[in-house]
């Protein structure tokens, strides 16, 4: 795959400026003259961390310069797309400024967060687009001569090309001209589950790039020798043709309970990671077995959570706050209100900084090194390890648990603290033992490492 400083980098002309140094890219633009001296920053920030694969680098600077960040913070927003060690991307996002994958359906955009949205991403060999706005004109950008090397100019619009890709050039990957598979990524990246549409925000741009490869893939066809073919009498009469199938109806977008739960349509999925429902059914059957064959009386082991709760008019059983099935989609007012027993389904996820996520369907230890915990050990409660290198996460730093319809993150006594910050809100540190319920957009941290809860329930 190309160095990060050999792809293209192509401009389109606005009123924010694109800034390229060694190893990094940036977007940015005020609104107000009070974010001037903030922009200077930021600049300043990519300029000296630059040089190598300073992705990592960057993050970290620039989040500890946002948090002590003074008056005219909020009238700025920027982007910065950076190379890491293992061949990848570091984007770090504030404000109204998105990064847009195509090949990766991948949509990323600063207002996802309270604070700023931070993503380690596999490099991919499709355009990389960091927009400051969702209609701007990415096509000339992208398919004209231009190539930013370094510096900073005027700008709201930075695409990132394989090199050669220009007008009447195709862009090539070196394992597809050797015929060679492409090569798999060394970490996993975190993806929505196959939308059937291009994701809803910042269409202009995803269109723009899209038309951009389709001209060079024209002009490629243009310029090629004409081949020759020998002269046919011309036909009597044009033979009839039948007309064109009716396109399909346009699909809905998929629902924020898809990633958790699955598309509505039934197809063949792949075995459930370690520690999914089947692996936890496969585990107390085993017990079960174990213990009739020791002697010692059989007990019902609970296979799935059991809560009570509202079930809408086609049986699926939701929180008694929602309006809305979390499953189906349904109104909620359709069911008889009437609370009944039964199987709870996963509550959320737990979307890490580093790309990673867990499903919310058990108690949870985070840390260093949780498995010392004597709860994990005896399996009442999952592990998550966290990587730290700074020594800022404690063995056990936090726990998440589940008390019936609520998700609640508890500090276990960590050394260097558990913070939370609601969606809108600002970082509150938890005491010792306290416990906070956790709501859609909510964002915690434990040392350098940060993860977001997510829910389909939309519950307040």
């Amino acid at each position: 795959m190309t160095d990060f400083d050999g792809l293209r980098c192509a401009i389109a002309v606005g009123n924010g400026v694109v800034a390229r140094f060694p190893g990094v890219v940036c977007v940015a633009g005020v609104a107000s003259r009070k974010a001037t001296a903030h922009l200077d920053t930021v600049l300043q920030i990519c300029k000296d961390a630059s040089g190598g694969a300073p992705g990592r680098a960057i993050a970290r600077q620039l989040a500890s310069w946002l948090g002590n960040a003074g008056e005219g913070i909020e009238h700025l927003r920027f982007g910065t797309v950076s190379a890491t060690e293992e061949d990848g991307l570091a984007v770090f996002l504030v404000g109204e400024v998105s990064l847009l994958i195509p090949e990766m359906a991948a949509d990323i955009s600063g207002m996802d967060a309270a604070s700023w949205t931070d993503r380690l991403l596999v490099r991919p060999d499709s355009p990389i687009v960091l927009a400051l706005s969702s209609d701007a004109n990415a096509v000339d950008a992208a398919a004209g001569p231009f190539d930013l090397q370094t510096g900073i100019v005027p700008g709201d619009v930075a695409v990132l090309l394989q090199p050669g890709t220009g007008p009447g050039q195709g862009a090539r990957r070196p394992e597809q001209v050797a015929g060679t598979p492409p090569p798999i990524p060394s970490r996993p990246v975190r993806q929505p589950a196959a939308p059937a549409t291009p994701p809803a925000a910042a269409p202009a741009v995803q269109q723009a790039v899209q038309q951009a490869v389709q001209q060079q893939a024209t002009q490629a066809t243009q310029a090629a020798p004409p081949v020759q073919r020998p002269l046919a009498p011309p036909p009597s009469a044009p033979p009839p043709q039948a007309p064109p199938p009716p396109a399909p109806p346009p699909l809905a977008p998929p629902r924020r309970s898809e990633p958790i739960f699955g598309a509505p349509v039934e197809e063949r999925r792949s075995p459930l990671p370690s520690g999914g429902r089947a692996e936890r059914r496969e585990a107390s059957a085993a017990r079960s077995a174990a213990a009739q064959r020791d002697g010692a009386p059989k007990e019902a082991a609970q296979e799935e959570p059991q809560t009570q709760g509202h079930l809408c008019a086609r049986g699926h059983l939701n929180d008694p706050r929602s309006h809305f099935c979390v499953l189906c989609g349904i109104r909620m007012n359709e069911r008889t209100g009437v609370l009944v027993l039964g199987s709870r389904p996963p509550l959320g996820l737990l979307v890490f900084n580093t790309g990673t996520t867990f499903t919310v369907d058990a108690d949870y230890v985070i840390g260093r090194q949780p498995e010392v915990d004597e709860r994990v050990a005896s399996g009442v409660m999952r592990a998550i390890p966290v990587e730290d290198h700074t020594g800022s996460v404690s063995r056990v730093h936090a726990e998440v648990r589940l008390e019936g319809w609520d998700v609640l993150i508890v500090d276990s006594g960590s050394s260097n603290g558990t913070y939370v910050a609601p969606q809108g809100e600002e970082w509150t540190q938890l005491r010792p033992q306290e416990s906070r319920r956790l709501t859609q957009g909510t964002k915690v941290r434990l040392g350098e490492c940060s993860f977001t809860f997510e829910s389909p329930s939309g519950v307040r």
